[in-house]
C-alpha cells in the first residue's frame, strides 16, 4: 500500500513539476495577474490551509474526547469533506501563485534560500499527507462508521489510528509552520 501511494506522490510531483515548469516559463514575462492579485491569492491559500489542517485537528480531538459515536463520525466524515473543499484548494493556491510570485520577482523558486527552503518544508508535509494522513483519514472513516453502527465506545485500533493521525498532522503542522515563518521572516538561507 505505502509502495503505491509512494509511487502516485513521484508521478503527481513529477507532472506537477512539468506543469509549474511550462506555467512559468510561459507567464513568467507577462502579466497573468498583477503582482499583488497573485500575492493575495498566495497568503489566502496559506490562510485556509492552515487554517483547515489546524482546525480539523481539534475537531476529532474534540469529537475524540467527547466519545460520542455520532460525534466522532461526523467529525471524521467533515475532515475528508473539508479536506476537500479547503486543504487541497489552499495548497493548490499556495503552490501555484508562489512559484509564480518567485519567478517574476526572485528568478525562480530556488534562486533564493529561503523560498526554497519554504518550498522543501512545504513539499515534506504534502508527502507526509499523501503517504501516512490520506491513509489514516480513510481508516478513520471506515472505522467511524463500524462505530456508528455498533454504538459502542471506540475501539482501541480507533484510538491507535487517530493517535497516528494526530501524530503525524502535528509534524505536518509544523513543518507548514516553519515554512510559513520562513516566507515572512525572509532569512538569508543558503
Amino acid at each position: 500500500m505505502r509502495v503505491n501511494q509512494l509511487s502516485k506522490l513521484i508521478v503527481i510531483n513529477g507532472v506537477s513539476s512539468v506543469a509549474f515548469y511550462f506555467l512559468v516559463r510561459y507567464y513568467a514575462g507577462s502579466n497573468l495577474f498583477s503582482y499583488p492579485l497573485h500575492r493575495l491569492l498566495h497568503i489566502s491559500g496559506a490562510v485556509v490551509y492552515l487554517g483547515n489542517i489546524v482546525f480539523t485537528g481539534m475537531w476529532m480531538l474534540r469529537a475524540e474526547l467527547s466519545g460520542l459515536p455520532a460525534a466522532i463520525y461526523f467529525a471524521s466524515m467533515t475532515v475528508s469533506r473539508f479536506d476537500t473543499y479547503f486543504t487541497k484548494p489552499g495548497v493548490l493556491f499556495v503552490a501555484v501563485n508562489g512559484v509564480l510570485l518567485a519567478a517574476t520577482r526572485q528568478g525562480g523558486p530556488y534562486k533564493t534560500g529561503w523560498i526554497a527552503s519554504s518550498l522543501v518544508l512545504f513539499s515534506l508535509a504534502g508527502v507526509i499527507w499523501v503517504v501516512f494522513l490520506s491513509r489514516y483519514q480513510r481508516e478513520l472513516g471506515e472505522l467511524s462508521q463500524k462505530l456508528m453502527e455498533t454504538a459502542e465506545k471506540p475501539s482501541k485500533e480507533f484510538i491507535q489510528t487517530l493517535h497516528r493521525w494526530y501524530c503525524w498532522g502535528v509534524i505536518a503542522i509544523i513543518l507548514s509552520l516553519f515554512a510559513l515563518v520562513l516566507m515572512i521572516l525572509k532569512p538569508h538561507v543558503s
